[in-house]
Formats: C-alpha cells, structure tokens, sequence
C-alpha cells in the first residue's frame, strides 16, 4: 500500500511526479488508508481510491474524500464487501421539493466497485447479502454514482418484462 503509514511521503511525492510527468497515462491509486491523501496534490490523471470493505474503512474514506479537493476521480472499492455498509442521507429543508436534492455520503465520490470476495489460499469465497448490496446501489443511484459490479458479484439484479413468468 503506497499510502501505508509507514511509507516516506517523499517515495510517495516521488510516485505522485512521475505521473504528472506522464500525463498521457490514467494511475489508480487504491489504498486502505485514504487519510494519507490529504499530505499531496495528486494530477488529474490519477483515479484515487479508498477501500471501503466495511462500515469502519467506508467512513474513513468518505471523510477523507469529503475533505480532499482534488480534480481527480475519487472512488470507493467495496470489495469483497464484508459486512452491510449504511450510507446516510443527508438533511433536505423542508421547503425544498422532495426531489431536489440527492445529497447523500457518497456526494463526494465519482465511482464506486461492488465485489464478493475470490477463493484464496488463506480465504473462502464470500458472496455479500443482496440487501447489503441493494442499499449500495440506491443510494448511489440517488446520488448519481457510476457502478462497477465486479465478476464475482453473484448477487445482482435480475429482472424480467412482465410478460415472461
């Protein structure tokens, strides 16, 4: 993890040249510890990332995103995705129609990855409940967030015109 806390942030800077120095190339930047990313200005032909595989690293990353101005494209990878994951709605005035606003924690980001988890040498396969990953998709629906499902995401919508039974 280049943004581990035990990485110098002069390697990180370093990283951080070469790509403003290619600027032809798009980096991903994907970290489990999204609070580093506010150390550095990041180019714009960076995507930065944050796991987010539970409710903890979810919140973690969506206040370090909250924070960080950037014009890169910021994710969330909630892959495998371990647990439920609540997102909050945001408080709408009462005087503002009902659809007027989609405000709600994923706000700050611009993409979010949805996965189970692949068998492993050190792990089973895991598939999230559907209602954990229903809530992601409504809530980032509301929020005009692009989703990734991953192809080990077994539990996805299906649906049907009404005349196939």
């Amino acid at each position: 993890d280049l943004f581990g806390k035990w990485v110098d942030p002069t390697w990180i800077q370093t990283v951080i040249d070469i790509c403003k120095e290619q600027s032809q190339w798009t980096y991903l930047m994907l970290t489990k510890n999204p609070e580093r990313y506010l150390e550095f200005e990041f180019p714009e032909n960076c995507w930065i990332g944050a796991s987010a595989t539970n409710q903890d690293q979810f919140n973690r990353a969506i206040s370090a995103f909250s924070e960080l101005e950037t014009g890169c494209v910021k994710f969330l990878s909630c892959e495998p995705l371990n647990e439920e994951i609540v997102i909050q709605d945001y408080e709408t005035p009462e005087d503002e129609c009902l659809f007027a606003s989609k405000s709600n924690e994923l706000n700050c980001i611009d993409w979010m990855i949805i996965g189970g988890r692949s068998k492993s040498t050190r792990m089973p396969a895991f598939q999230p409940e559907w209602e954990w990953v229903q809530h992601l998709i409504v809530k980032a629906d509301l929020a005009d967030i692009p989703i990734y499902f991953k192809p080990n995401l077994s539990v996805r919508p299906k649906e049907y015109p009404n005349s196939i039974k």
